[in-house]
């Protein structure tokens, strides 16, 4: 996954539209894709909600 504006300490709360909740819910989310899609991811960063564009890579 390319960082897409993700800094480490950043709480994912959706990925491609599907809430986050826990660990177990983004990777079910990641599983659900494919390498190269693009999706929106909303994360909560110092009290602040925001929003970028991501596009998945494949696993090493």
């Amino acid at each position: 996954m390319e960082d897409g504006d993700l800094l480490l300490g950043d709480v994912i709360q959706s990925f491609g539209g599907r809430a986050v909740t826990s660990s177990s819910d983004l990777l079910t989310s990641l599983e659900e894709r494919k390498a190269g899609e693009t999706v929106s991811i909303r994360y909560l960063r110092d009290g602040r909600t925001g929003e970028s564009q991501v596009t998945l890579l494949g696993n090493p």
